[in-house]
């Protein structure tokens, strides 16, 4: 398949003999991605102005940008959409340094981008007690964008589902700290004879290596309600 005679600099060439493939271009994108933000996709596709799901298919092959995204990939490593293209041209020799940090043309029109936003947010807004995620990276990998874009763009739905997420830890952890509790009382009452060894044999049966420290005051608790 030709590359549409469009693309001014391939025109100019004055070759139209040259053919183009997926495999040549996701050869290229790899290269860029590698050498000048370190194989990041998620970096690649925010100087791109795309989101990390869209320049995944790019980089393996699955489909191709359009028109305008070929020459931001083209203006971003400073070379041109030939290069990218053409199966005889290559950029291997291509340094840190030839990886242009100019702007890239806006694609999405602003009404585009306010429509991301919204969706965005909707999406953010439901997140509650019930639906919170273990950490914000996780957050930002669930809604597909950067974390640190996350942030600036929604800060106080930011600072609210952090909010969750200390609350969901703190009730995590009181509730391990009562199964401890209640597992050396479980223990007593099934038997008030057991050693050392063999109380931290079912204290690894029950909750598996969970440290020296905790496994310890389980012990002591035991050993008191002994003496009681």
């Amino acid at each position: 398949m030709a590359v549409a005679r469009t693309i001014g600099d391939w025109i100019a060439d004055g070759d139209e003999a040259h053919q183009w493939s997926l495999e040549n271009l996701a050869h290229s994108l790899n290269v860029i991605c590698n050498v000048g933000f370190g194989g990041r996709k998620i970096d690649l596709a925010e100087a791109l102005g795309v989101g990390k799901s869209t320049i995944s298919p790019w980089l393996n092959a699955k489909n191709s940008p359009t028109l305008p995204h070929l020459v931001n990939i083209a203006n971003l490593a400073n070379t041109s959409i030939s290069a990218l293209l053409k199966p005889d041209i290559h950029i291997k020799d291509m340094t840190a340094a030839t990886i242009s940090t100019r702007e890239v043309i806006p694609i999405r029109s602003e009404t585009k981008r306010r429509t991301q936003k919204s969706r965005t947010l909707r999406a953010l807004e439901k997140y509650d007690e019930k639906n919170v995620p273990s950490t914000l990276k996780e957050l930002a990998r669930e809604l597909d964008v950067d974390a640190k874009a996350l942030k600036n763009a929604f800060p106080d739905e930011v600072q609210r589902i952090r909010g969750l997420i200390k609350s969901a830890r703190a009730a995590r952890l009181e509730k391990r700290s009562n199964a401890y509790r209640m597992f050396s009382e479980k223990m007593y009452r099934r038997t008030k004879s057991l050693t050392r060894r063999e109380f931290f044999a079912r204290v690894q049966r029950e909750f598996g290596q969970i440290g020296w420290a905790r496994s310890k005051d389980m012990w002591q608790r035991y050993k008191k309600l002994q003496h009681q």
